[in-house]
């Protein structure tokens, strides 16, 4: 999503053992990068325009065939 720029759309996590919501956030570069997410739920994903989510939708798509190709190689 980092790679989007401009079209990088805001983020917010929920956590499974405490309950804890995170604030919005658009800083995709390290968050997902770091350790600490293994009681994440899950990643809710704000759209704001429908070009946004043309956009986010392709990298979503292009992020999963890239999960598959790994899954394949292992």
């Amino acid at each position: 999503m980092h790679e989007l720029g401009v079209d990088s759309p805001k983020w917010r996590t929920h956590d499974v053992e405490s309950g804890y919501v995170s604030e919005w956030s658009r800083e995709w570069h390290y968050h997902f990068r770091q350790e600490g997410y293994v009681t994440i739920e899950c990643c809710e994903i704000h759209i704001e325009s429908p070009d946004q989510g043309f956009a986010v939708l392709d990298a979503l798509q292009r992020l999963r065939f890239l999960a598959i190709e790994l899954k394949m190689a292992s």
